[in-house]
């Protein structure tokens, strides 16, 4: 009976969602316009490599206790193993699936300060390793604070704006 359950089990996992097929890069494709992320004009690309580590066990709560069959629960279970076994001689970009993405793309800025990513900038078509951040437009209303932050190339070229808003509970 046991087999069984577990063929049931695999089935609908499989369902739901399936591991990349592809061997992962050695680089991964994170936030991009084309993937039509709110702010970016530049690419974001992480090593690979790196990301087992920095993961960590920064997801354990959703593997531990997400939904048995979520897909996004899923996506973070076969990512790690994915990025472990990198082809690091493939310097060709690999795209994450949305439910990978979804798990990293927040993350974008923190892996440019760890200088485990580099953005690539259309207007100077090179990549850089990191960005010169800015926040403007700082204001309070109530309960909101709101913000603007911009990320720029050296060469002065905006590659992601975003205007933010954060309700504060107090």
């Amino acid at each position: 009976m046991f087999g069984l359950t577990k063929k049931i089990d695999e089935f609908r996992r499989k369902r739901v969602y399936s591991s990349p097929q592809s061997r992962c890069s050695k680089w991964v494709r994170l936030c991009a316009p084309e993937f039509k992320d709110k702010g970016f004009i530049g690419t974001v690309e992480v090593q690979a490599s790196l990301l087992p580590e920095w993961i960590g066990s920064r997801f354990d709560h959703i593997i531990n206790d997400g939904p048995p069959y979520s897909p996004y629960q899923l996506a973070l279970e076969f990512m790690i193993p994915w990025f472990i076994n990198a082809n690091l001689k493939d310097e060709s970009v690999t795209n994450l699936d949305e439910f990978q993405r979804r798990h990293l793309s927040d993350y974008a800025l923190d892996f440019l300060i760890k200088k485990i990513a580099r953005i690539y900038c259309p207007d100077c078509k090179k990549y850089y390793s990191s960005v010169n951040e800015k926040n403007s437009n700082k204001r309070e209303n109530g309960p909101w604070k709101y913000w603007t932050s911009e990320w720029h190339c050296s060469e002065g070229h905006l590659l992601y704006k975003f205007n933010h808003e954060l309700h504060v509970c107090r």
